[in-house]
């Protein structure tokens, strides 16, 4: 009974949550003004903490919602639900500004259909992408014949969410495979202002870009993993995992509205209108996803420790909005992860059971500035403290990240992201034989 009425608790938190991530602030970045803002990573603590890692993360008590190929490897159901928090350091030449944001960054349920045939499934909510940021510049307009002193405004909010559903299943031996369909939805806005100081008597302009976006992505997924095991010294066996993964996802294009309003300030006021110049309610076109390549492998001693990583190309190039291309680049990133557990039995020494993670990225984003790539260089670490004796655990997840370089004229940002998570691990739905 208690069970039950816990998958309804889910099922209502999934359903409220929904409505929540929307309304999200991720992100005060200025570069999420491009394309469909900055992506935000979907996966949980744990592998958050080793870089970003995921193809090649095959474990039967922890959802990796990189790779649908790994749902079958599930053999108890899981419930894990995350929150972030960041403090990002923005600098230019001249100036520093600082800002912190949170905002639930994962919550997923996954479990196994058959744990014989290794069928599992996961479906979950989370943050796609984010925008929010907010530029203030000084210019001058010519009046006749004399320049008036102007300021221009430049801000966005809003972003991209998914809920995803994947099964994955063991096909053949040691060869898995998986499909992850995701619909995403959401708001991009867009405001630029131009106000004007009221003793030149001379009106500002306020430009409000309102889009809305949701469609059907789908992933296509497949793990190589194989076991091998040797007596030790002692006639002990140790076992150790290789697995292989790869992950496509294709260009897709989402449905897209956009709502465009011009109108006029009142003398040296930022806010209100005085006059509506246009007002076009609806324009209905498609907004284009590129296509995203992801590889990875690891390899460990189960229960013990493991060496990972991840490679991903997407071409930004193919993205479009109303047909409408950017000046966006071919992206690819490289993660590199590992964690380590002293002794995952010795429950009475929590320093031996605690998981011991930290990773490496680098990206190069598919923003170009000024001609120049910008690029993202990441140091990560986490703890995994194991919940009783159970696969249960809590997990930190910590990233010190630099997006951008001075020495290039481009705006830099320091970023410190901790992500707290949660991780239920039961035997649940099963049917018993004795009462």
């Amino acid at each position: 009974m208690f069970k039950d009425r816990f998958w309804l608790f889910f099922v209502a938190i999934l359903f409220v949550s929904s409505l929540r991530i929307q309304a999200q602030n991720i992100t005060a970045s200025p570069y999420s003004m491009l394309g469909i803002g900055e992506i935000v990573y979907s996966g949980n603590a744990n592998f958050l903490s080793m870089g970003q890692i995921g193809q090649g993360i095959r474990m039967n008590s922890l959802i990796n919602v990189s790779n649908s190929a790994s749902y079958g490897a599930l053999k108890q159901t899981n419930i894990e639900a995350g929150a972030a928090l960041s403090n990002a350091e923005i600098l230019t030449g001249s100036q520093k500004t600082t800002n912190s944001n949170a905002w639930l960054s994962y919550i997923n349920l996954g479990m196994p259909l058959s744990t014989k045939k290794e069928i599992g499934l996961s479906f979950g909510l989370a943050p796609f992408s984010a925008i929010g940021y907010q530029i203030n510049t000084m210019d001058s307009i010519s009046n006749d014949t004399f320049m008036v002193p102007v300021s221009k405004i430049f801000s966005g909010k809003g972003g991209l969410s998914k809920v995803h559903f994947g099964i994955g299943m063991r096909l053949y031996k040691q060869l898995s495979v998986g499909v992850d369909y995701q619909y995403i939805f959401g708001q991009l806005k867009h405001t630029n202002q131009l106000i004007i100081p009221s003793q030149y008597n001379m009106f500002g302009l306020n430009q409000d870009k309102d889009g809305y976006a949701s469609g059907s992505v789908m992933s296509f997924a497949a793990q190589y993993h194989k076991y091998f095991t040797y007596n030790t010294k002692r006639n002990l066996l140790d076992s150790f995992q290789f697995v292989l993964g790869v992950n496509f996802r294709p260009q897709s294009d989402l449905q897209a509205d956009q709502q465009l309003l011009v109108r006029t300030l009142p003398l040296g006021l930022g806010i209100g209108t005085k006059d509506t110049i246009s007002n076009q309610i609806q324009q209905t076109g498609s907004l284009t996803l590129p296509s995203l390549f992801q590889i990875g492998f690891s390899f460990g001693k189960v229960d013990k420790w493991l060496v990972a990583s991840d490679l991903r190309f997407s071409d930004w190039t193919q993205y479009k909005l109303f047909g409408k291309q950017e000046s966006l680049q071919q992206a690819f990133g490289l993660s590199i992860g590992t964690s380590f557990c002293p002794d995952a039995y010795q429950y009475k020494n929590i320093l031996n059971i605690t998981t011991y993670r930290a990773g490496f990225r680098y990206d190069q984003t598919g923003a170009t500035i000024q001609n120049q790539s910008l690029n993202e260089l990441a140091l990560s670490c986490g703890l995994g403290f194991p919940m009783g004796r159970s696969k249960s655990t809590l997990n930190i997840g910590v990233e010190f990240i630099k997006r951008g370089n001075l020495t290039n004229n481009q705006i830099q940002e320091n970023y410190f992201k901790l992500v707290l998570g949660i991780n239920f691990a039961d035997r649940w739905f099963n049917r018993y034989r004795y009462d």
